[in-house]
C-alpha cells in the first residue's frame, strides 16, 4: 500500500493527522505500507514508489478536481491524459475534492483498476478550537472516520463495493444521529455537508475487486 499525506494548510493537515489511524490499522495487520508525507508527497516520488513496489492500494489525501489529485503544495500527483497509468492495476482511493469524476472514471476503465472517490467537493467540518488537536475533534470525528474506514476495510479484504458501502453507512448512521437528537455532539449545520459527501461517494470500476 502507498498513502500520501500532504500537510500544507488546515484542511491536509487534519486528512494528515487522521490518516494516522490507518497507519496504525495496517502496521498491526503487518501490511506494507509506503507512506509519503510532508513535502516529499511529489508527483515523482510517487510515480517512483509505485515502479518499484507496485502496490494493490494506493489512498491519496489532499486537493483535487475533475481531473487531477494533487500533494505537497497543490502539486498535480496525478492527471487524466497524462500519467493516469500511475494507477492501473491497483485499488486507489483518493480523499479529495471531484476527482472521480473525471480522473477516477478514465482510470476505471482500465483492466484491474478500481476507483474510490468523489463526484462532487469532498467536505468536512472542523473546531477552530482543536485545530492544533485534530484527534479530539468531535465534529471532524464525523466526516473523517467514514472515509479512513473506506481504507481499513479494504486492508481487511473486503472488497471495493463493500468497503465503499460500508463507509457510507457509517456516513448515514451520523446523520440519523443527528436528525434523532441523540448525538451529544449533535450540529444540524453539519447535515447538508454528510449528506452531500453521501451522495457522491462513489466507487468506478471492478467492485468486487480486493487488495488481498
Amino acid at each position: 500500500m502507498i498513502i500520501t499525506r500532504p500537510y500544507h494548510d488546515n484542511t491536509t493537515n487534519y486528512l494528515y493527522t487522521w490518516s494516522q489511524h490507518i497507519l496504525q490499522f495496517a502496521a498491526e495487520a503487518k501490511v506494507k505500507m509506503i507512506d509519503i508525507s510532508g513535502e516529499k508527497v511529489t508527483k515523482k516520488n510517487l510515480s517512483s514508489y509505485v515502479r518499484k513496489i507496485q502496490p494493490t492500494f494506493i489512498m491519496i489525501n489532499g486537493h483535487g478536481n475533475d481531473d487531477c489529485v494533487t500533494g505537497h503544495d497543490n502539486e498535480v500527483l496525478v492527471k487524466k491524459g497524462e500519467n493516469e497509468n500511475v494507477f492501473k492495476n491497483t485499488i486507489v482511493f483518493a480523499r479529495s475534492c471531484s476527482s472521480a469524476n473525471g480522473l477516477g472514471l478514465s482510470c476505471s476503465k482500465n483492466v484491474n483498476t478500481t476507483y474510490i472517490g468523489y463526484t462532487g467537493d469532498y467536505y468536512f467540518m472542523f473546531d477552530l478550537e482543536k485545530l492544533f488537536r485534530p484527534l479530539t475533534d468531535k465534529t471532524a470525528e464525523k466526516f473523517l472516520e467514514p472515509s479512513n474506514y473506506v481504507a481499513i476495510w479494504l486492508l481487511k479484504g473486503l472488497t471495493a463495493e463493500e468497503a465503499n458501502r460500508r463507509s457510507k453507512n457509517m456516513i448515514r448512521k451520523n446523520i440519523l444521529q443527528i436528525v434523532a437528537g441523540t448525538d451529544p455532539d449533535q450540529d444540524l449545520s453539519m447535515l447538508p455537508l454528510m449528506i452531500w459527501n453521501y451522495n457522491h461517494q462513489v466507487c468506478f470500476g471492478d467492485p468486487k475487486a480486493t487488495i488481498r
